[in-house]
């Protein structure tokens, strides 16, 4: 059996009970934010300094990661000899062109 979804499941009064008990709620949350004094700033703002990382880091940080295996999957992942030899002569193949200056693909067919 289907389970609907939880906005058709709720018959239309209840629902309406729902939206209208949550609008005073609202309502006296935006009153109080409007009736505070806002500080008016002039000329630029200061932004909190932020450390540029060196070049690498980045790059470093993921490969650490993989080393570790943080975002392994759990579930061993294998292929047959025959689709691994397959993948690898694609691999070795692919350096035999040569890469383009750029790709544009204005048709739809093969």
């Amino acid at each position: 059996m289907k389970r609907p979804e939880l906005c058709h499941a709720l018959p239309p009064a209840l629902l309406l009970a729902i939206l209208l008990g949550a609008a005073p709620a609202l309502a006296n949350d935006s009153a109080s934010t409007a009736a505070e004094p806002r500080a008016e700033t002039h000329g630029p703002m200061e932004r909190p300094a932020r450390s540029t990382p060196a070049p690498g880091d980045a790059t470093r940080r993921l490969l650490e990661q993989q080393r570790a295996g943080h975002y392994a999957s759990p579930n061993d992942q294998w292929l047959s000899g025959d689709v691994q030899r397959e993948v690898y002569r694609r691999y070795v193949n692919s350096f035999s062109r040569p890469i383009p200056e750029r790709f544009i693909d204005d048709g739809f067919s093969n």
